[in-house]
């Protein structure tokens, strides 16, 4: 039988990542899972399914030229509205951490490509698209934790949490 077991989770660490874009603007991206489901497939296989939300943020200096770019809404801006793939730089990339009861979720989101494109907000902001991609790691909190230092775990664990995986932790 085919099941689904939603899991809860918490957040230890979860920032954006930064990057600097060669037309002066910053763009700031971090995908953050909205739910994570544990999945037995009919064989008996376990599964984890890691649903994610894409959120980004993009810091436009007053001085960049918007003359020529037309007001559009981004929702509806397509790969032909590219003018250029453009050069960017990182400034921060993170690794945002999950933790679930028996596990750690690494969640680890990077841009590959940049655009401009011809197309500029209501505010006169230049439109950009990017291409992200994300990796996902799930680690047995134990093994986690063991990988870490005394202070990080400690800010990890609760202090009930510590004395009960004190003699595990390695």
């Amino acid at each position: 039988m085919h099941t689904h077991e939603q899991v809860e989770f918490n957040t230890i660490l979860e920032d954006y990542n930064i990057y600097s874009i060669e037309n002066g603007q910053i763009l700031k991206v971090k995908q953050m899972p909205m739910e994570i489901i544990n999945v037995t497939t009919n064989e008996g296989k376990q599964q984890v399914r890691v649903a994610l939300k894409l959120v980004s943020h993009i810091i436009t200096p007053p001085t960049i030229d918007t003359s020529g770019l037309e007001f559009a809404n981004s929702d509806t801006i397509t790969d032909k509205d590219h003018i250029k793939e453009l050069v960017f730089g990182r400034i921060k990339e993170v690794s945002n951490l999950y933790e679930t009861k028996r596990s750690v979720v690494m969640v680890e989101p990077y841009v590959t490509k940049v655009f401009l494109t011809n197309k500029k907000t209501s505010e006169g902001e230049p439109i950009l698209r990017y291409l992200s991609q994300v990796d996902i790691t799930l680690t047995e909190k134990r093994s986690f934790l063991r990988t870490l230092s005394l202070e990080q775990r400690n800010s990890i664990l609760g202090e009930r949490e510590q004395e009960d995986h004190s003699d595990n932790i390695g």
